[in-house]
C-alpha cells in the first residue's frame, strides 16, 4: 500500500512539474505605433513668398527635403537629378515637394540661384533659424520626410541605400518606396531608415 501511494504522489509530482515547464503562449502582437501628425510650419520660399505645410497637408502626399548647397553629398544627388526626378515622376499623382534649407548662414538669394543652377521646380524654404529642423527632429543633408495625405509623418530618413553613391541606378529609393505604398493606400513597409549626409548645423536664436 505505502508503495502504492509513493507512486501516486511521484506521478502527481512529475505531472505538476511537466505542466509548469510548458511554455507560455505567445503574446499577441503588438499593434502598430500610430503615426506622429507632421507639425505645421510655415517659412518663406526663395520668391519670398509664404509657405505653410497646411497649403498642402492634409490632402496631397508631401515630401519634405532637407538641403544645404555646400554639402558634398547633396551636391551629388543635385548633379544626378535625383530629387527632380522623383518630383517629375509623381506630378500626375499630385505629390507635392517642399525643399527646407537650415543652414544658418544661406540665403534666400543663394537658395534662388540653387533652384536656377539645379533646374529645381519645388520651393526651397528659408529656416536659417533651424526651427523647422528641431521640430522635424532633422539631422543630415539631406534628410526626408514623407507626410500622407491624413497629414501623418509615414517615412522619414535617407533618400535611398546608397550613402556612397557607389550603387546608383541599383540602389533602393526609399522615398519612391514609401510613396508607392501609399498611392497604393498601403501602410509604408519601410517606415524609417537611417539618414546619411552632412551635419545640420543648428544656431541657436534669430538669425
Amino acid at each position: 500500500m505505502r508503495n502504492r501511494i509513493a507512486s501516486v504522489l511521484f506521478l502527481s509530482a512529475l505531472a505538476a512539474s511537466c505542466s509548469q515547464d510548458k511554455p507560455s503562449p505567445p503574446a499577441a502582437t503588438a499593434a502598430a505605433a500610430p503615426l506622429r501628425k507632421a507639425p505645421d510650419f510655415t517659412l518663406r520660399d526663395h520668391q519670398g513668398k509664404t509657405v505653410s505645410l497646411k497649403d498642402f497637408s492634409p490632402g496631397r502626399i508631401v515630401v519634405l527635403v532637407w538641403l544645404n548647397w555646400r554639402s558634398p553629398v547633396c551636391q551629388r544627388h543635385l548633379e544626378r537629378e535625383n530629387f527632380q526626378w522623383l518630383y517629375d515622376y509623381y506630378t500626375s499623382d499630385d505629390v507635392a515637394w517642399l525643399g527646407i534649407n537650415s543652414t544658418p548662414d544661406a540665403t534666400p538669394q543663394e537658395n534662388a540661384a540653387a533652384v536656377e543652377t539645379h533646374n529645381l521646380e519645388f520651393p526651397i524654404l528659408d529656416d536659417r533659424r533651424g526651427d523647422v529642423a528641431r521640430l522635424y527632429g532633422a539631422r543630415t543633408t539631406p534628410h526626408l520626410f514623407v507626410v500622407n495625405a491624413k497629414g501623418e509623418i509615414a517615412y522619414q530618413g535617407a533618400f535611398d541605400d546608397d550613402p556612397t553613391g557607389e550603387k546608383d541606378l541599383d540602389s533602393v529609393n526609399y522615398v519612391e518606396e514609401a510613396i508607392e505604398n501609399l498611392l497604393a493606400e498601403e501602410p509604408v513597409e519601410r517606415p524609417v531608415s537611417q539618414p546619411y549626409g552632412d551635419a545640420i548645423s543648428i544656431r541657436p536664436g534669430a538669425p
